[in-house]
């Protein structure tokens, strides 16, 4: 009894980890050269609502940056108005010991620039980042990946618009742009 239990509990859970879409959805191979943002683009026209076809398939995409050609995705429903990206987080700067190299983005880094590193969002993207203490905001270009202790890194640049690189470590807010 208790494994017919279980095992119902499991479908039920298995159930609500996907959008409602996900009955009768449509699903799309990934091919070479192809980021979710292109294909978000392919299939509604329009590239800002990339997030949706992440969050349907975050068992399968751990970072936005990393698809495989050949993957097949979950396309759900396009709802933009429902998976508008927003995120609360900490956020540091970095520069020392990675200007002038080459990013995971591909972009030569420099401190200069109002950028940064994201895990969860694509090479590209453009957001908005908004001090949660004092509502200083920036806009950057995400341009590498590594934020691993932080949802995001930025350029000292980016930092300093919203905070004394004294200060190190901030909560910030982070609104997709595009």
């Amino acid at each position: 009894m208790s494994k017919i239990i279980a095992v119902l509990t499991a479908l039920i859970l298995a159930a609500f980890a996907f959008p409602a879409t996900a009955m009768g959805a449509e699903y799309y191979t990934v091919q070479p050269g192809d980021t979710l943002l292109g294909i978000s683009s392919k299939i509604w026209g329009d590239w800002s609502n990339w997030q949706q076809i992440w969050y349907a398939n975050q068992g399968q995409i751990a970072n936005p940056n990393l698809i495989k050609a050949g993957q097949k995705l979950l396309i759900p429903e396009n709802n933009a108005n429902q998976w508008r990206f927003a995120q609360v987080g900490s956020s540091t700067w970095y520069g020392p010991g990675f200007e002038g190299k080459r990013t995971a983005c591909g972009k030569i880094y420099d401190s200069g620039l109002l950028t940064a590193a994201s895990n969860s969002l694509p090479c590209d993207t453009v957001a908005r980042i908004t001090n949660a203490v004092n509502g200083k905001s920036v806009v950057v270009t995400i341009n590498d990946t590594g934020a691993f202790a932080h949802a995001l890194d930025l350029s000292a640049a980016a930092f300093s618009e919203i905070a004394s690189l004294a200060t190190g470590v901030v909560t910030v807010s982070i609104e997709l742009l595009r």
